[in-house]
C-alpha cells in the first residue's frame, strides 16, 4: 500500500522559472533539479528542495541526480514533471489508488494527455498497458528506476524516457496508462492538422538541434530493443512520414534535414553525449 506521502516529485528547470504549483499544498515534497547554466536561485518554500547543477548536463544526469536525493529521502515512488505541464490532487490520489488495487509489477504509471486545452479527452475507468511514456507525469517505481540502473545519460536529452520504458520493460516491468486521470501538456510549438474535422497528426517544429537527438536516440532505442520487441524496428513509411513532415510542416527544413543526418552518422560511428554541432543551435 502507498500514499501520496510516499511520493517524491521531480521537476528538471532549465532556464524556466519554477511552476506555480510548487506553492500549493498537495502534501508532497519537490525535488528541483536546475540544469540552468550559472544560475542558483534562492528558493525559500516549505518541502521544496532545490538543487543547481550550475551546467547543462542533460535530462538523463538531471534526473538521476533528483531520484539519487528522493532515494536518500527515503522515497519509494517518483513523480516526474516537467515546466510545461500542470500537476493536480487527482493525478495523485488516481495513481496511488490503481496501485494499491493491483497486483501486476508496475515500473510506471502515466495519464492521458491534453495537448489544447479546449481538446476534449474522453475518460474512462480502465488502464492499458502502453510501450512509452512520456517524462512528465510518469509515477515511477523506484525499485524500477535501480534496477536499470537510472536513466541513459550519455542520450543527453530527447527519447530518454522512451528507452527507460523499454528498458524496465524488459526486465518485466510493466507501464500503464490510466484512461482516469488526464494532465495538461504542452507539446513544444506543437500544431494540429485534422481533415474534416477529425485529428490527422502534430507536429511539434521543433529545433533542428532536438532533430539531431531524436535521430541518434531513436537509432540506438531500435538497435537496443528491437530484437526484444519488433515492433520498434525502423520502417521505410515511418522514415518517409518524418521527413515529409520537416519538409511540408516546418521551417528551417535543410538545417533539420542535416541534423537528422548528423545524428544518424553520430550514432553509426557511437558517438553520443552533448551535440557538438553549434550550427544545428
Amino acid at each position: 500500500m502507498i500514499s501520496i506521502s510516499d511520493i517524491s516529485i521531480v521537476i528538471v528547470l532549465y532556464q524556466e522559472l519554477p511552476p506555480a504549483y510548487i506553492y500549493e499544498d498537495f502534501g508532497v515534497n519537490y525535488i528541483l533539479v536546475d540544469n540552468t547554466p550559472g544560475r542558483n536561485l534562492n528558493l525559500d518554500i516549505p518541502n521544496v528542495y532545490y538543487i543547481p547543477l550550475d551546467e547543462n548536463y542533460g535530462i538523463a544526469k538531471a534526473l538521476n541526480v533528483g531520484f539519487s536525493f528522493a532515494k536518500k529521502q527515503g522515497f519509494s515512488w517518483v513523480l516526474t514533471m516537467d515546466q510545461d505541464s500542470l500537476l493536480s490532487q487527482n493525478m495523485l490520489a488516481g495513481y496511488t489508488k490503481f496501485i494499491n488495487v493491483s497486483h501486476q509489477k508496475i515500473g510506471i504509471v502515466c495519464p492521458l494527455l491534453q495537448v489544447y486545452r479546449d481538446e476534449k479527452v474522453l475518460l474512462q475507468d480502465s488502464y492499458v498497458q502502453v510501450n512509452e511514456a512520456l517524462t512528465s507525469g510518469s509515477l515511477i517505481n523506484m525499485d524500477a528506476y535501480e534496477a536499470a540502473g537510472g536513466f541513459l545519460e550519455k542520450l543527453f536529452i530527447d527519447e530518454v524516457d522512451f528507452e527507460f520504458c523499454w528498458h524496465i520493460r524488459s526486465l518485466g516491468y510493466h507501464v500503464y496508462q490510466l484512461k482516469n486521470v488526464v494532465m495538461q501538456h504542452q507539446l513544444g510549438d506543437t500544431k494540429e492538422y485534422k481533415l474534416f474535422g477529425r485529428h490527422l497528426f502534430y507536429v511539434m517544429n521543433e529545433k533542428p538541434i532536438r532533430h539531431y537527438y531524436m535521430q541518434r536516440n531513436q537509432l540506438y532505442i531500435r538497435n537496443q530493443y528491437a530484437n526484444i520487441y519488433p515492433e520498434i524496428k525502423p520502417t521505410i513509411w515511418g522514415t518517409f512520414m518524418c521527413l515529409a513532415k520537416i519538409v511540408l510542416f516546418e521551417k528551417n527544413v535543410l538545417k533539420k534535414i542535416k541534423a537528422r543526418y548528423l545524428g544518424y552518422r553520430d550514432f553509426r560511428n557511437n558517438i553520443f553525449g552533448e551535440c557538438k554541432y553549434k550550427e544545428l543551435l
